[in-house]
């Protein structure tokens, strides 16, 4: 019937939080079948296979359905391909929403409308940084102002990369989200305004030597970074091997380099050095997905 191609997303980049996030090409895939019983879930993946009542995938999908009053269609989901790892920081509770909302309104046969359903998503998950670039693809900026929401791209070259260090151990966005302050100096408020414009604007002008500046905050990585026993060692590395900047991706564990052109070689050396503490680190050399979730029948 139908199968559906979402991408990892990288979320706050730095001073972006809860509003600026980036599709990257790393990708889960989930089809649908006709079946002679009601919605039901098989888990193909070699990622812990994650309870039905607990898959974002089938929550959404439900909750679409109960929403529009439409009957439980006699189908089964299957989760062919998990590459995005699962509480990691790389948007895969994001990816599974996406998922499960594209396919409900393709199983209803409502219009494929990506604005409509990223607002929804938007919903869902309580802020848009992961969702919205995760349906429309590249780098997104989001507010809302009002109950309507607001989305606008940052053109982002080809030459840039994004290295994601991805430890073999989990950050829970509970925990991740306990630790931050529950208010900010104007000082620190700022800080952040200043280094999301500079940001922003060295990927608009290309003046590539601002973004380590820019990756700088005080809303919520020098809260964060210490859960992670090994971010100061590669972020240094990243360094060491001519990466333009740095962050934290989302709330965490995975550690995000920025690096110009071909940078197989320096990944080859970081991904060595990290194997040498841990072999289950994981090191993605990873492209901006331009597309976002991408839905077709089978």
């Amino acid at each position: 019937m139908f199968k559906v191609k979402v991408p990892a997303t990288s979320a706050n980049m730095g001073p972006g939080f809860d509003c600026i996030g980036i599709a990257l090409d790393l990708y889960n895939e989930v089809e649908v079948y006709e079946s002679d019983k009601p919605l039901h879930f098989i888990w193909e993946c070699e990622e812990e296979e994650v309870p039905e009542k607990e898959n974002f995938i089938y929550t959404s999908m439900m909750d679409v359905f109960k929403e529009h009053d439409f009957p439980i269609p006699n189908v089964k989901v299957i989760a062919r391909k998990c590459n995005i790892p699962m509480v990691r920081g790389l948007g895969s509770s994001s990816a599974a929403i996406v998922a499960g909302l594209t396919l409900a309104y393709a199983l209803m046969g409502k219009d494929f409308d990506k604005d409509l359903l990223a607002y929804k998503a938007w919903v869902i998950e309580g802020h848009p940084d992961n969702v919205v670039p995760c349906f429309l693809g590249g780098m997104t900026i989001s507010v809302m102002d009002e109950g309507k929401p607001y989305t606008t791209h940052v053109p982002i070259e080809d030459r840039v990369k994004f290295m994601a260090v991805i430890p073999p151990y989990k950050t829970e966005t509970k925990q991740s989200r306990e630790v931050l302050p529950k208010d900010y100096t104007r000082a620190d408020c700022i800080q952040n305004v200043s280094r999301a414009s500079m940001m922003i604007n060295a990927f608009n002008l290309k003046d590539y030597h601002l973004l380590r500046t820019a990756f700088g905050e005080r809303i919520h990585q020098p809260y964060r970074l210490p859960l992670l026993k090994d971010a100061a060692y590669v972020f240094e590395l990243f360094k060491e091997n001519g990466a333009i900047g740095e962050f934290m991706s989302g709330s965490g564990s995975t550690l995000m380099g920025v690096f110009l052109d071909d940078c197989q070689d320096r990944k080859l050396v970081i991904e060595e050095k990290l194997k040498a503490i841990d072999p289950l680190f994981r090191v993605e050399l990873l492209n901006v997905d331009r597309f976002g979730v991408v839905l077709s029948k089978i």
